[in-house]
């Protein structure tokens, strides 16, 4: 079963190495092909390592699929394997970190609320990456895999302020910091910018 196809579709041409719509279709149809070959796999939930993924590429080479589609496959549980630990995993660790589209001090901000904050957080980490842009620590670099899409998303202008709906632009409106940062900039109101925190660092 893969789960969040269409924003997978979306990480994938919004990344630093962005695929075009049909290579992005042709990473699906490849997870897919594993489904149906290995009987039911939960990509969301039973992929979550490399080692899982290695397990599986045995596994298709055992009902003699021909080595350039494992490779395919490979690849193609690679990338969604890293989705999920940037887009999925940390917006369910760190809601309250991300952006929607169209937000505001309405009850319908709550509507799809989820899918938008994907969408944003997606399109901000495409554009900007996933290294603070306070302190320019980049936890995969420091930590390894278990930092891989690790990062916060903070809003340039607090919602607090904003009294009616507007569009979010994820590139302008939002940038990744990391939670030491984070916190930082949240050290007084309105919050401290990002170039004010950087000021303070270089004292």
């Amino acid at each position: 079963m893969i789960k969040f196809e269409k924003e997978f579709i979306e990480y994938l041409m919004s990344r630093h190495k962005a695929v075009k719509i049909d290579t992005a279709c042709s990473y699906l149809s490849y997870l897919r092909r594993v489904d149906k070959q290995l009987y039911g796999i939960n990509f969301h939930t039973e992929v979550t390592c490399l080692d899982d993924i290695k397990n599986l590429v045995l596994g298709l080479r055992a009902t003699g699929m021909p080595e350039r589609s494992i490779n395919n496959c490979d690849v193609a549980m690679r990338a969604y394997l890293n989705f999920i630990d940037v887009v999925i995993n940390s917006e369910k660790l760190f809601p309250e970190e991300s952006n929607i589209y169209v937000e505001g001090t309405t009850v319908s901000v709550k509507v799809n609320r989820f899918e938008r904050n994907l969408k944003a957080r997606v399109a901000c980490i495409g554009h900007h990456g996933v290294t603070c842009k306070v302190c320019d620590i980049n936890f995969n670099y420091t930590y390894g895999r278990i930092g891989t899409g690790f990062i916060h998303v903070h809003h340039v202008k607090p919602l607090s302020e904003i009294n009616q709906e507007y569009i979010v632009d994820p590139v302008n409106d939002l940038v990744p910091v990391c939670p030491n940062c984070h916190s930082m900039l949240h050290r007084k109101t309105p919050p401290y910018t990002i170039l004010e925190l950087k000021k303070i660092m270089a004292k």
